[in-house]
């Protein structure tokens, strides 16, 4: 799925400290698929470069909009 693939690509990036070019894909990742599980774990590396960027307060208000959004599912996926 395109998904999985730009979460690839986008973890990728930010394993080689690209974290500008991995914060587009994962912000893309986040507004193009909501509600597919995928999109936690796009939230989760994405507060993870903010925190990289020095970002810390973006990267906390991802986090919490993570939990909001999936905190409650009891989905293992997520």
């Amino acid at each position: 799925m395109r998904a999985y693939a730009l979460l690839i690509d986008a973890d990728a990036a930010a394993a080689m400290a690209r974290y500008a070019e991995a914060q587009v894909t994962l912000e893309q990742l986040t507004r193009e698929f909501p509600d597919l599980p995928v999109a936690a774990s796009a939230m989760k590396l994405l507060a993870w470069t903010y925190s990289r960027q020095g970002r810390d307060s973006l990267a906390v208000a991802t986090e919490e909009r993570l939990l909001t959004r999936f905190g409650a599912s009891g989905s293992r996926e997520s």
